[in-house]
């Protein structure tokens, strides 16, 4: 699994309290090829403080090649950007 984080696109949906989902995520690899990759579902959500900045972390489940795959993104809330930490 990898576990240093890379930042990546995400395509989220918001509802009126402001809880995020993501739908899908956009990444790119080490020859600039671009993979979209679909949240099936999410597994667990949880709010974390990581120096010092409040991260609200997913662990997703995906199909990828016929072969269930979970992963791990991180949103933080005062940058609004999106973090690939495992896959």
């Amino acid at each position: 699994m990898r576990t240093r984080p890379r930042e990546v696109d995400v395509l989220a949906s918001f509802d009126r309290t402001g809880q995020v989902r993501p739908l899908r995520l956009r990444i790119e690899d080490d020859m600039g090829e671009r993979t979209t990759i679909k949240v099936d579902r999410v597994i667990l959500f949880e709010v974390e403080k990581l120096a010092g900045n409040i991260m609200i972390k997913y662990r997703c489940q995906t199909v990828i090649d016929n072969a269930e795959r979970i992963f791990e993104l991180k949103y933080e809330r005062d940058t609004c950007k999106w973090y690939l930490f495992k896959m």
